[in-house]
């Protein structure tokens, strides 16, 4: 993958609820409009997200975009930025990427003003159909926190199965998890 290639590069555009939502390869273009996001809704998203107190500026952003770009270039991670009217609201990942397991695990947040619109569960929907032959990937798991009562309805209404295993981290903040399987 050229990093060249990546910047601001659309990789699907679909509609929900009559809105048109995109999702664009990561780019450092979109780092203000991230970090902005972040900033305002830190406490929100901290409650989930355990690298939202380590973001505390830009450029912090930044550097995160160009980690996630090199890790892209060697198909560790694949991320993508959700944009709604030309502005990003959040992002959607694949990462933990184990070729040789064959499975890798699903990442995602969003703006609190665009929860419930479906830009998320859409937006998965579209990447869990390209993923798993792009990567060679039979199994996608899912991490949800149990009192992420808005999260864990998106892998259930796209078919994902609850599984039984605990959080690989069992210190991270995912602990009490539910873990959900697309593709066994």
């Amino acid at each position: 993958m050229n990093s060249t290639n990546l910047d601001s590069e659309l990789f699907i555009e679909f509609k929900s609820r009559g809105k048109r939502c995109q999702l664009f390869y990561i780019s450092d273009s979109h780092s203000e409009g991230l970090y902005e996001i972040v900033s305002t809704e830190r406490e929100r998203l901290a409650k989930w997200l355990p690298w939202v107190d380590e973001m505390k500026s830009v450029e912090n952003e930044k550097a995160f975009i160009k980690y996630a770009r090199e890790k892209m270039e060697r198909n560790e991670l694949f991320m993508l930025t959700i944009f709604v009217n030309q502005k990003p609201i959040g992002m959607i990942d694949i990462h933990n990427i184990d070729l040789q397991k064959h499975q890798a695990e699903i990442g995602y947040w969003i703006s609190e003003r665009y929860e419930n619109q479906g830009f998320v569960k859409q937006g998965l929907k579209e990447l869990i159909t390209i993923i798993p032959s792009k990567f060679k990937i039979d199994k996608l798991l899912i991490y949800i926190d149990v009192d992420n009562v808005k999260s864990k309805f998106i892998p259930i209404s796209l078919g994902f199965k609850k599984g039984k295993r605990k959080s690989p981290n069992s210190s991270s903040i995912m602990d009490p998890i539910m873990i959900f399987k697309f593709m066994d």
